[in-house]
């Protein structure tokens, strides 16, 4: 997929390069950095060291079903044995099963995930049973809560795990001080994915944040290659935000051929109601369905063929695009006290271009942030504050 994976040492740089080849095999480690900083890159190039040197039994966990298609599609080079990319709660279903227990029936999310873990400890506390494998690797570790951290340290000799603070976007997550506590930090600075723009627009909405280090400065990006743009499009109804829409993806088609294109709806809500047209407009061959449903029936392999990714913010949670588009941005207030991480995250998923529909008023931080990225304006003078805003 373009540039999203490595193809050749010299794309690593000196950070990464110590992260995959020069830490111990028996150690455990969390390495944090910004998005686009080569995390998911590092996870798979780690794991294939670490089978080399004798790590045999070892899984790639990740946080949903999205992202383990994408990471199954990186190359070949460096990919992974499919049966060892799994999602967390696929692991966790698994093993319960293995020691004769019987997974929770819940369909809230983070209600089966607590019950699993008290299920899966149960088992393993009557068997007094430690270490079934030699290293778990996490991606996304953020959003995983203390309960799953415990049972991964527990289940393996060594865990290696890569996260980022400010993209945790589910509010039960509670896991990340208990791995800081548990594995030796690596950290990486340096960052390619996002563009300047989105850069700005992404500190405008973190700057608040405790401990924050802004992504602008840091970037790497190439501009001259790429010019980056952020457009925020307010839409008088949703038949206007679904023409704007496959205008949109016309233009970003053309201008990146090729390259994946991505539509990231706030929940299931705002994905099923623009799938209909998606699938009637002309671009119905380029789609490709994500979303982050447990059952896995609604994600589909990445194909080279399909270049528009149409996906939940949760099932974006990994991904990056050339070109992203977020729907129905207001919406974005539906997950409450996580809103900000998750606007963060579904706008660092964009590399270059960057549109954010809204069909209503936007979260005030959000609409602030944008507004920020707008044109300068005039000089204010007092006989200015008695003329017509337009």
């Amino acid at each position: 997929m373009d540039d999203t994976w490595w193809v050749q040492p010299g794309q690593l740089n000196s950070e990464q390069k110590h992260a995959v080849n020069d830490l111990t095999d028996t150690d455990s480690y969390f390495v944090s950095g910004p998005p686009g900083s080569g995390k998911t890159n590092l996870l798979v190039l780690r794991a294939k060291y670490l089978t080399r040197s004798a790590n045999k039994n070892l899984l790639l966990l990740v946080f949903n079903r999205t992202l383990e298609e994408f990471i199954a599609s990186c190359p070949a080079a460096y990919r992974l044995p499919r049966e060892q990319i799994r999602t967390s709660q696929r692991f966790f279903s698994r093993l319960i099963y293995e020691h004769g227990g019987t997974p929770s029936k819940s369909h809230q999310f983070n209600d089966a995930r607590h019950e699993n873990c008290k299920i899966l400890t149960h088992l393993l506390n009557k068997e007094n049973s430690h270490f079934q494998y030699d290293v778990l690797l996490l991606d996304e570790a953020q959003d995983f809560i203390k309960e799953e951290i415990d049972l991964f340290f527990r289940l393996a000799k060594v865990v290696f795990a890569a996260g980022d603070f400010r993209q945790s976007i589910y509010s039960a997550a509670d896991g990340l001080v208990e791995l800081q506590a548990r594995a030796q930090p690596v950290a990486l600075t340096l960052h390619y994915r996002n563009g300047h723009e989105i850069c700005r627009l992404a500190d405008h909405i973190g700057c608040t944040w405790d401990q924050y280090i802004p992504l602008f400065p840091t970037s790497q990006y190439d501009e001259k290659q790429y010019k980056s743009s952020v457009v925020p499009t307010k839409c008088q109804s949703a038949a206007q935000q679904s023409e704007l829409l496959l205008a949109s993806l016309d233009t970003q088609l053309a201008a990146y051929p090729g390259q994946l294109i991505g539509v990231i709806a706030p929940t299931n809500e705002e994905l099923n109601a623009i799938l209909p047209v998606l699938r009637k407009s002309r671009h119905s061959r380029h789609l490709m369905q994500q979303s982050s449903n447990q059952d896995g029936s609604r994600h589909l392999v990445f194909e080279a063929s399909r270049k528009v990714c149409v996906t939940t913010l949760h099932g974006a949670k990994g991904l990056e695009f050339r070109a992203a588009n977020i729907i129905n941005a207001e919406r974005i207030q539906a997950h409450r006290e996580s809103q900000k991480r998750a606007s963060y995250t579904a706008i660092t998923r964009a590399k270059t271009g960057l549109r954010i529909f809204s069909c209503n008023t936007m979260p005030d931080y959000l609409r602030a942030a944008c507004q920020k990225m707008s044109t300068p304006q005039p000089a204010i003078t007092v006989e200015s504050l008695f003329e017509d805003d337009e």
